[in-house]
């Protein structure tokens, strides 16, 4: 069994190598970057990114848990929600399940609009594709679909995250089989708290998976 790590936006997969260090459960874990098969020429959008990372998860051929932050979180919850049978857990941090507010989209859109192009480099894409990227944003809504979901899942948000927490307690009041952990950081816990993170993992692993294991 696998664990399949998804970054948050402006993060790469070397963000998960801390949490990843505090590991001790019997589980091989892999940490993807999401931008790297889009080509800069491409209009960026949220369907389109989750097409991608789709492609990346369909070449594994054992069950995995996949744990997402921020955009991640919400690539992880929507494969999971497109029924993939090998997808056995979720654990989603820092989460939204439908759009944000429009108007801080606009308002962070314009924003980039008057950011130096160099300071998208890193993430592995475009100015003109991030904003493409957020305004596709506005369309997310996942909730119709929540009811569908049939699988242990975590779902983990910083004391100091006060613009994710609110969607955080609602995802799990919509999601059966969930339980919500909050913890003290803010948004990027991965970064800023790695050994309470693990400890999240490594519990929730032991709960719900370590026996199974074991069985088969």
């Amino acid at each position: 069994m696998k664990i399949i790590f998804l970054p948050g936006l402006g993060q790469d997969a070397a963000a998960w190598s801390k949490v990843i260090d505090n590991l001790n459960i019997n589980l091989e874990p892999e940490s993807l970057n999401l931008f790297s098969t889009i080509d800069d020429s491409t209009e960026l959008t949220f369907e389109l990114l989750h097409r991608e990372i789709t492609q990346k998860l369909q070449v594994i051929d054992e069950p995995y848990i996949l744990c997402g932050l921020s955009l991640g979180a919400i690539l992880a919850l929507s494969s999971a929600l497109d029924g993939n049978r090998l997808v056995k857990g979720l654990i989603l941090s820092g989460a939204q399940f439908e759009s944000p507010n429009k108007l801080l989209i606009d308002l962070q859109n314009l924003m980039f609009r008057f950011m130096p192009s160099k300071n998208f480099i890193e993430l592995g894409i475009t100015k003109k594709q991030m904003i493409a990227f957020c305004q596709s944003m506005k369309s997310l809504n996942l909730r119709l679909k929540l009811v569908q979901l049939n699988m242990p899942t975590a779902i983990i948000c910083g004391t100091k995250d006060k613009a994710n927490l609110p969607a955080s307690k609602a995802l799990h009041s919509e999601i059966r089989d969930s339980e919500i952990k909050v913890i003290e950081g803010g948004h990027m816990l991965n970064e800023e708290t790695p050994v309470a993170f693990a400890k999240i993992i490594n519990e929730f692993y032991a709960k719900y998976f370590s026996v199974r294991e074991q069985v088969s």
